[in-house]
């Protein structure tokens, strides 16, 4: 009977440890090895307290003691699994870490260089609004002087206007009244 409890025992235990190899690279996953040195534990102590008694206490003690040789000997086999799991984990979060600092190192560069790029824009936007500022200030002086002087001119074409229709009234004004008294005395000339 004791060898039958034996088997029950290593196959509960090879089957948790075939689970552990499964669930090995898994994250967030139950660690099987305390569970297997305490089912080695329990099957140690149940083959001790039922043994027959009719046989040595030596005897009994080493089948007691088998299944709890075989936990221990599974639960260092997954204990070192599972600290090299956890040691893989610590390190690839150190190098995500390190991975992340460069990452941030090159972003802040980014930044930096992005905000110098958008600080030159400002400055040559707010050059190139002055410019043009200034250039339109300009244009309109030059307007402003350009109708001035339009103005000018007008008002001098105005009085030139003025000036020909006094002339052109003073000539129909002369050739109305003094073209025929002229003519009265050229015509009286001739006659004579």
């Amino acid at each position: 009977m004791p060898e039958i409890w034996i088997a029950l025992t290593g196959v509960i235990i090879l089957f948790l440890f075939w689970r552990q190899l499964i669930v090995f690279k898994m994250q967030a996953k139950i660690n099987y090895a305390p569970l297997v040195l305490i089912i080695g534990s329990i099957s140690s102590v149940s083959l001790f307290v039922f043994s027959s008694g009719d046989g040595e206490l030596k005897h009994d003690i080493q089948y007691a003691l088998f299944p709890l040789l075989i936990s221990l000997i599974f639960y260092m086999v997954m204990y070192l699994m599972y600290q090299l799991k956890i040691k893989s984990a610590l390190a690839e979060k150190k190098e995500h870490e390190k991975l992340l600092a460069v990452l941030i190192a090159n972003i802040k560069e980014y930044f930096s260089v992005l905000d110098d790029k958008l600080s030159d824009i400002v400055s040559t936007d707010a050059k190139t609004f002055e410019a043009v500022q200034m250039t339109l200030k300009n244009e309109l002086s030059v307007f402003n002087q350009l109708s001035s002087r339009q103005e000018a001119i007008l008002k001098k074409l105005e009085e030139m206007y003025t000036q020909e229709e006094r002339a052109l009234h003073d000539i129909r004004e002369y050739l109305e009244k003094e073209i025929p008294d002229l003519d009265a005395v050229v015509h009286r000339h001739i006659d004579i």
